[in-house]
């Protein structure tokens, strides 16, 4: 993390900030849910090539994570949205009558996530989102240099590695794009020889 001068902002550091908006739960309840992110650029060209300015990668942002936040509030009951986890034990008023005490007073609704979890959930579904997104636009995940593009090239198709693309000249460098075991599109390149 870079330090930063009080008032100071990190420009490569970019902002994501929905504007709140009331989402029904699944026991019919309406919940007012405010989404924020913070995301960043890593690769210029790729974002220029697929995105082209920030309004669209915001656009894109909302699509993803609202959708998915709307996605799982829907699917749980509110109580399961607020109380931070399962395990929470309520504290009890000593001032309780005996009477009150049987009534089981102050007990908690038992829930099956809680908040954590279901946050968890839209992280993963917003993951596969995008993950999907990226492979639908052809954009690799990650991308590795090799010193010998050709040879890489046929020693992991011998290996039955399924390439999306051969062995490109694409100017600076020679590239190839294949898929991964987990669906994502991974590119090796070579720089071209000066």
């Amino acid at each position: 993390m870079i330090p930063l001068a009080e008032g100071e902002k990190d420009q490569r550091i970019l902002e994501w900030d929905r504007s709140p908006s009331d989402i029904p739960t699944k026991d019919k309840l309406y919940i007012s849910v405010d989404l924020f992110a913070r995301w960043r650029i890593t690769d210029p060209l790729q974002y220029f090539l697929r995105l082209r300015d920030e309004r669209s990668a915001q656009s894109r942002l909302d699509d993803i994570l609202g959708s998915e936040t709307r996605n799982a509030v829907a699917k749980h009951e509110l109580i399961e949205i607020i109380r931070t986890t399962k395990d929470r034990v309520p504290l009890r008023d000593a001032l309780l009558t005996g009477a009150e005490q049987k009534l089981d007073m102050g007990s908690l609704v038992p829930i099956q996530k809680g908040r954590k979890l279901v946050e968890q959930e839209i992280f993963t579904a917003a993951a596969k989102a995008y993950q999907e997104a990226l492979f639908e636009q052809g954009i690799p995940i990650t991308a590795f240099e090799v010193d010998d593009l050709e040879s890489e090239f046929r020693k992991l198709s011998d290996l039955g590695v399924a390439f999306t693309s051969e062995p490109t000249n694409a100017g600076d460098v020679t590239l190839a794009v294949f898929v991964d075991t987990c669906g994502n599109l991974i590119q090796i390149y070579q720089p071209a020889q000066e």
